[in-house]
């Protein structure tokens, strides 16, 4: 975790061995001949972004931390790792706790990979900005240790569920409020920036924040320099601009990419918010934290659910400074190798994957780690093999 490692991202899969001018218009592949290489493990990552008749390219992308979190049941997280045992023992997932670990969803090092959480709605009732900084290094220091003795929270690292409208202020509201747990969380992150842990870095740099799906499409909703302006000019949208430093403090920001009504009922993010959202956060957490890279620190969390008609991906046309930042994080590299190409199944899942890479934005994060929410079932099983296969292990 503390590392700085130079990683390579893509999707593969050994499965079809094609000539490079047979390629789908959008081809993921596994380039099996740079497996020497000292940074690839059964390979290298790649991702082949081609039109019809071009040659092949690898992607390579840096990424300054890889960690990806489940935060699902036994049943899910067993789905979700099959029968892979590389994937059981990477150091960088996680289990968000409480879970009961069971044998087929443990991982490796099973108590140092086990995440405490801090609900965001109790978090909101502290009376200050201290005391939001005691609670969340208290959550950091934690150990969980069962009757049995095993310790469910071993990681200490602690993430924030979740953050939303109670962590914004009003749309006319362009000074921080005291009394606005987004202004609070942001002052009690920057304490907890000054507090190195026993466990590694600062406190703040353990504290992992879920953002909702309310707050990253509203920030995408938005104009103006605290996105609170429609195209008409006037406040409609709350104004997240301290939540946003507060994020930036963090560890990571998750951001959840589906809309649920409860947690039982969600629903996949449109092709335009899958567009949208990534590049607006983005760029909305540098403009409020400029010495912040944002592609370093944001990840996807994906629910079990995808379009139910059809795949449509949208890609931006608009060059911004965060996509040139990220464009400048990829480096294509042509390659005469014959690839194995997997083309796109058609089944939700592998389009959630396509929207994940759909532009340099995207891919830049993806590349950070992706985690999950609540997925199960024969989706489980299916986001495992796609998660495997983008991550190049068996």
């Amino acid at each position: 975790m503390k590392s700085t490692r130079h990683f390579v991202a893509g999707i593969a899969l050994a499965a079809l061995a094609l000539a490079p001018t047979a390629l789908a218009t959008t081809a993921q592949v596994q380039d099996w001949g740079l497996a020497t290489d000292p940074l690839a493990t059964n390979g290298r990552l790649v991702n082949v972004l081609t039109a019809p008749g071009q040659a092949p390219s690898l992607v390579r992308i840096p990424v300054n931390r890889r960690i990806a979190i489940l935060y699902d049941t036994d049943e899910g997280v067993a789905a979700t790792l099959g029968p892979s045992v590389t994937m059981r023992f990477l150091p960088w997932i996680f289990r968000q706790e409480p879970s009961s670990s069971e044998v087929s969803a443990a991982l490796a090092d099973n108590s140092s990979q086990r995440i405490t959480k801090v609900s965001a709605d109790d978090l909101a009732r502290e009376p200050s900005a201290t005391a939001m900084a005691d609670t969340l290094r208290a959550a950091v220091d934690k150990k969980c240790t069962t009757p049995a003795g095993f310790n469910t929270c071993g990681a200490h690292m602690a993430s924030l569920d979740e953050l939303t409208q109670t962590y914004a202020q009003p749309p006319w509201s362009t000074r921080p409020d005291p009394a606005n747990p987004g202004v609070r969380l942001a002052a009690a992150m920057r304490m907890l920036q000054g507090i190195p842990s026993p466990w590694g870095g600062s406190y703040a740099s353990r504290i992992h924040i879920y953002v909702a799906p309310g707050m990253s499409t509203s920030i995408a909703a938005g104009h103006g320099p605290f996105r609170t302006q429609g195209r008409d000019g006037k406040n409609h949208f709350r104004n997240y601009s301290w939540a946003m430093q507060a994020l930036s403090r963090g560890a990571d920001a998750w951001l959840e990419m589906y809309h649920f009504r409860n947690t039982a009922t969600k629903t996949a993010f449109t092709p335009r918010e899958w567009r949208d959202v990534p590049t607006a956060v983005a760029t909305f957490m540098r403009e409020r934290s400029p010495k912040t890279n944002p592609l370093n620190k944001l990840h996807f969390m994906v629910a079990g659910v995808g379009p139910t008609e059809g795949c449509a991906v949208l890609r931006t046309g608009v060059d911004t400074n965060i996509t040139r930042t990220a464009r400048a994080a990829i480096t294509v590299i042509p390659t005469p190798e014959p690839l194995a190409v997997i083309p796109d199944s058609g089944s939700p899942m592998s389009c959630l994957w396509k929207r994940m890479q759909a532009g340099p934005v995207n891919q830049r994060i993806t590349a950070n780690g992706v985690g999950t929410h609540r997925v199960s079932g024969d989706v489980a099983t299916e986001f495992g093999d796609l998660w495997r296969q983008f991550y190049v292990m068996p």
